[in-house]
């Protein structure tokens, strides 16, 4: 009984010498409206200074009716920029030229990031790709690179 009670003793002991300290520091809470942003829908990529990440509004039925790119500061999670791909009072202007395109993805590279878009007719199929600089300003409009 002795020599249990010694070996759990010494169990004990070696637990708690040999134990890490965690030190566990939280952000700032963040809060965001669906009006306005939408809710966090998927990380999309970093580059050197920015994590961006995708944002969307969806109907009820599930399908997705809004969709923002928001970048965030890489060292402060800070909300630096965003742009509205399609859905948002500020992109209603081209509305029209966005109206037959469907989302494909996006890439982000060092000095820009690519949103690709595809038109799909009973002929064939287009790809479009807008392009912005990494603080999401449009470098240029909408062009047309696959028929």
């Amino acid at each position: 009984m002795k020599k249990i009670l010694f070996v759990l003793i010494i169990l004990i002991n070696t637990n708690l010498i040999f134990s890490q300290d965690l030190e566990v520091k939280w952000s700032e809470q963040m809060e965001y409206s669906n009006n306005t942003d939408g809710f966090f829908s998927d990380y999309i990529d970093a580059n050197n200074k920015f994590i961006y990440s995708l944002y969307t509004i969806s109907k009820d039925d599930g399908t997705i009716k809004a969709r923002k790119i928001i970048a965030f500061d890489k060292n402060t999670m800070v909300k630096i920029s965003s742009v509205a791909l399609h859905g948002y009072k500020e992109n209603n202007i081209n509305k029209a030229e966005y109206s037959d395109l469907l989302f494909k993805e996006i890439i982000v590279q060092d000095d820009f990031v690519y949103v690709f878009w595809t038109k799909i007719n009973s002929q064939n199929e287009e790809l479009f790709v807008d392009c912005y600089d990494v603080s999401l300003k449009r470098i240029k409009p909408l062009t047309k690179i696959y028929s």
